[in-house]
């Protein structure tokens, strides 16, 4: 399992990268939101989360953490494309949040630089892990 915290110098949002299994993800995040159970749909492959905890620092104020999820990352072809998709999710959920309307040219731009900035940020920490990867062919998507 890997659990990685993406610095964002940019937004200054919580942003994590977690490659885990349904069940280990399933049991970080119950950790994360205290909650008993955190459910993850079975046939899901990944996911954009996004949640609120309560500050460290003062319990009365919520902070909001996103979550780039994936199951797997086996240096597939398959594999930057799942990364890719949940850091749009993650990118355009943050742009949202902080109310930049990323349908016209300014906006697009903005996601653009930001999605960039997140996969390379995830590929980072990927690496960082694995110590190296090489890109492979899919043999078959999925």
């Amino acid at each position: 399992m890997i659990v990685e915290r993406i610095e964002d110098n940019i937004y200054n949002r919580k942003v994590w990268l977690i490659i885990a299994d349904r069940k280990e993800f399933s049991a970080h995040m119950a950790g994360v939101t205290k909650k008993k159970v955190y459910r993850v749909g079975k046939d899901q492959v990944g996911g954009m989360y996004s949640v609120k905890t309560q500050s460290e620092i003062d319990p009365s104020v919520m902070t909001r953490h996103w979550y780039i999820w994936l199951t797997r990352f086996d240096n597939k072809i398959y594999d930057i494309g799942s990364l890719v998709h949940e850091c749009f999710h993650c990118a355009t959920n943050i742009l949202e949040d902080l109310g930049v309307d990323t349908s016209d040219a300014e906006g697009s731009e903005s996601l653009a630089y930001y999605l960039d900035f997140l996969v390379r940020e995830s590929l980072s920490r990927i690496i960082s892990n694995k110590g190296s990867i090489e890109i492979l062919p899919d043999t078959k998507a999925g």
